[in-house]
C-alpha cells in the first residue's frame, strides 16, 4: 500500500502509509456569514493536501519533478545539516544529533 489521502466529513483529514498517518490536518470550521472563508480556507486545505501527497509519491519513486523542485526554490530547507564541531547531521531545531553544542 501506497501513501493515500484520508478525506473525512468532505475535507482532507491525513496523508497515510502502511505504518499508520505522516500528516493530519486540522478541520476548517464552517460559521455562518464566513462562507467565503470557509470555501478559500477549504480549497487551499485541499491543495495543501494534494501537493503534499505528489511529493511523497514522487520521492518514493526516487523521481522529483522539476516542478516540485522550482516550488520549493527560495523557500525555506528542511534537509539535514552537518554539525560544525563533529559533522554529524544536526536535527530541524538545529541540535547536534551526538548532543555537541555546536
Amino acid at each position: 500500500m501506497k501513501e493515500q489521502l484520508i478525506y473525512e466529513h468532505g475535507q482532507p483529514y491525513g496523508i497515510r502509509d502502511v505504518n499508520g498517518f505522516l500528516f493530519m490536518f486540522t478541520k476548517v470550521t464552517k460559521f455562518s456569514n464566513q462562507e467565503e472563508r470557509y470555501r478559500r480556507e477549504l480549497a487551499d486545505k485541499v491543495q495543501l493536501a494534494d501537493d503534499l501527497l505528489s511529493f511523497l509519491k514522487e520521492r518514493a519513486s526516487g523521481k522529483e519533478s522539476a516542478s516540485i523542485a522550482q516550488q520549493t526554490e527560495g523557500k525555506i530547507n528542511l534537509d539535514p545539516i552537518p554539525c560544525n564541531k563533529c559533522g554529524s547531521l544536526k536535527h530541524v531545531d538545529l541540535s547536534c544529533l551526538n548532543g555537541c553544542d555546536d
